[in-house]
């Protein structure tokens, strides 16, 4: 094996190790120093007119290998970019990227930090709304935001749950689960049944598919006040259910229930239903 007591450089376009037996071509970085530096892998990307491009590729580790064509695929990556190269506020951006439905290109994990902003790194997890993240062991958040989301019904930014096997839904409309066969049934402050429970805002037509908020900023499918306005689970009228009001129930039997606050002039709400509620004797 040879050996080379300083640094070798080598000019070639690329570097080849291949194994043709069973043993797996290895690259091994060996530090046997006795402080508590170890090896290095440095992408080092440098222009030959020295003007470096925001978003500039710096470097990225591929996987490919066969499909079952015979063909070559890449699998996944690991690359890093240069998102802004201005002098002082430099920022880099690493994803790890993930082949899906042969196409490269999903994203399962990037982190970008943001100039002029110290210290500040976005990290995004999963490719589309459509994705699952599954944490194992202990998630900890230092704290939570929760973003304007505009007047479009069932624009969210909060905690959303697929279940319950409910077609038809309206979305924007506030729904209880019951243990009905299509569990999600449109609230009414008439009745206890249909306003003390667990209560969702659906997101689309299938509770499955597009989901149920349970908490968080939403716009729901009408204007139920002012802003600022507390509001409460609207009872029937006229078969207007579903709905909420800034007006608190106050018919014998009505269920009052705060369910959260209107934060916009129009139809977006704070959605946080109380677990407590009170009925109405009159």
């Amino acid at each position: 094996m040879p050996k080379f007591l300083n640094s070798v450089d080598i000019t070639a376009p690329s570097l080849k190790i291949e194994s043709s037996g069973n043993a797996e071509p290895t690259i091994e970085i060996l530090s046997t120093s006795s402080n508590a530096f170890s090896g290095i892998l440095r992408f080092n990307k440098q222009r030959a007119d020295d003007t470096p491009v925001d978003e500039d590729i710096i470097g990225f580790i591929e996987f490919t290998g066969e499909d079952a064509s015979g063909g070559s695929n890449t699998y996944g990556k690991i690359q890093c970019n240069a998102e802004e190269t201005a002098a002082g506020n430099e920022a880099g951006k690493i994803s790890v990227i993930v082949s899906n439905d042969g196409t490269l290109g999903g994203n399962v994990i990037n982190g970008t930090a943001y100039e002029p902003t110290a210290g500040q790194v976005n990290v995004n997890i999963a490719n589309g709304v459509d994705s699952v993240t599954s944490i194992a062991g202990t998630f900890t958040c230092g704290s939570r935001t929760f973003a304007a989301v505009g007047g479009t019904p069932g624009a969210h930014d909060g905690d959303v749950v697929y279940f319950g096997n409910t077609t038809g839904l309206t979305t924007g409309l506030i729904y209880v689960y019951t243990d009905a066969a299509n569990a999600w049934v449109a609230t009414n402050a008439d009745h206890i049944d249909t306003s003390d429970g667990l209560l969702g805002v659906a997101l689309g037509a299938v509770s499955d598919t597009h989901g149920m908020l349970l908490r968080g900023v939403v716009s729901i499918s009408h204007d139920p006040g002012a802003k600022a306005d507390i509001l409460y689970l609207q009872s029937d009228n006229a078969g207007d259910v579903g709905k909420a009001t800034a007006t608190a129930p106050s018919a014998d039997g009505d269920c009052v229930r705060i369910i959260g606050y209107q934060i916009d002039a129009d139809d977006e709400i704070w959605f946080n239903p109380d677990n407590t509620f009170i009925e109405v004797t009159a």
